[in-house]
């Protein structure tokens, strides 16, 4: 309900806006809402596939590339950082390239980093925090792809 009202006319009411008396606000066109209904335990999302149902819903958003430097910057202290990012950079620009209607983002690479410290294997990491996430938002092309891409640099 949320997704159609701002889809349809960019508008939204908050009842607890302005003390409680609620406001209607506009946003601007080129703003986006992202909503994530996964809880942030790292092993949960991205590990589950959804109803099927849920697929029609998905939107996909294309976002600015980020930077070799931002991209850095976000793993900064994680294991394994450069080859994160070598991979972050070649899959992303693989979906972009191709034509995916995919994603891999930076808090799933963040989770395979994190499940990497944990001691989880490269492959189980990757699939957890990335793959199963490409596989839902592009199917089976788009995994084969950045499976492809992750083998450049992960052993899976």
């Amino acid at each position: 309900m949320i997704w159609q009202q701002i889809n349809n006319d960019r508008r939204f009411y908050i009842k607890e806006a302005e003390f409680g008396k609620g406001k209607t606000f506009a946003l601007h066109k080129d703003c986006w809402i992202v909503f994530d209904g996964n809880p942030p335990s790292a092993r949960y999302n991205g590990s589950n596939r959804y109803n099927v149902a849920q697929l029609d819903r998905l939107a996909v958003v294309e976002v600015t590339q980020w930077t070799r430097a931002e991209v850095t910057a976000l793993l900064s202290g994680a294991a394994e950082v450069e080859k994160l990012v070598e991979f972050y950079l070649a899959a992303t620009e693989t979906i972009r390239k191709d034509g995916y209607r995919a994603m891999v983002s930076i808090r799933g690479v963040k989770r395979v980093a994190a499940l990497l410290d944990d001691g989880y294997a490269q492959g189980e990491a990757l699939t957890i925090g990335v793959l199963n996430q490409v596989s839902l938002t592009g199917g089976d092309a788009a995994i084969e792809a950045v499976k492809a891409e992750a083998r450049k640099f992960f052993k899976l």
